[in-house]
């Protein structure tokens, strides 16, 4: 008789509560983002993908990732826009929106 196992890893590297690969290449973040190749590249290098791996001559974006990214970007626009959820919160300082000292999206210090 052979011991009964637990459910294993999931195949090709999926999330069970998310279908699809947990690391995309530039290709399909590019698809995801709706942004050309050279802008994920361009965040991938200034660190705003944290942990973007190198593989040989190309990389590999965590889904989680790049859905944080996007989630963070909805926030700010949202904050520029003036439009605000109940309870949204800056993806900079995680203090409410409209009360933050942060700058908003696209100025600089």
């Amino acid at each position: 008789m052979t011991a009964q196992r637990g459910p294993g890893p999931s195949p090709q590297g999926t999330n069970p509560r998310r279908p699809g690969p947990y690391f995309l290449n530039v290709d399909e973040v590019a698809a995801l983002m709706r942004v050309s190749k050279m802008t994920v590249y361009r965040l991938i290098h200034d660190g705003e993908l944290p942990g973007s791996v190198r593989v040989r001559r190309s990389f590999r974006v965590p889904r989680p990732t790049v859905d944080q990214y996007l989630r963070d970007a909805a926030a700010i626009q949202a904050a520029d826009s003036g439009v605000m959820r109940k309870g949204a919160t800056c993806p900079h300082c995680s203090g409410p929106i409209g009360a933050c000292w942060c700058p908003p999206a696209g100025t600089t210090t």
